[in-house]
């Protein structure tokens, strides 16, 4: 369970640094957010 979030918190912070648009971030962000709070019901 720990070792799943911490590849989840890598690939989200290795996704924010490969985009320079702030839009693009912003989506990113939402997405994870998104499965992770669909992940953890």
């Amino acid at each position: 369970m720990y070792s799943f979030i911490v590849v989840l918190n890598i690939g989200k912070y290795i996704l924010q640094l490969k985009t320079t648009d702030s839009g693009s971030a912003l989506q990113t962000r939402s997405f994870n957010g998104k499965a992770w709070s669909s992940w953890s019901k």
